[in-house]
């Protein structure tokens, strides 16, 4: 198993802190991809999406994304 972080997006909406607090409760790495930069319970990493995403293989074990749901109008 490796020691490299998930990156959980979504963590400010229901289903995304679920997963992080169920993660950080099984003391496994994560690093949470917020909007938001208010200080909370757990560690936050502001940074760029696509450049953090860009080399996965060498910073992230995995990637868990809670998408939103959003209405577009015509």
């Amino acid at each position: 198993m490796t020691n490299a972080p998930i990156a959980v997006t979504g963590v400010t909406g229901h289903i995304g802190g679920r997963v992080a607090r169920h993660l950080a409760d099984a003391q496994t790495p994560i690093r949470l991809l917020v909007r938001d930069t208010a200080p909370g319970e757990l560690e936050r990493v502001t940074d760029d999406v696509p450049r953090l995403l860009g080399r996965p293989a060498t910073s992230l074990a995995d990637v868990f994304g809670a998408p939103r749901r959003t209405r577009s109008t015509p």
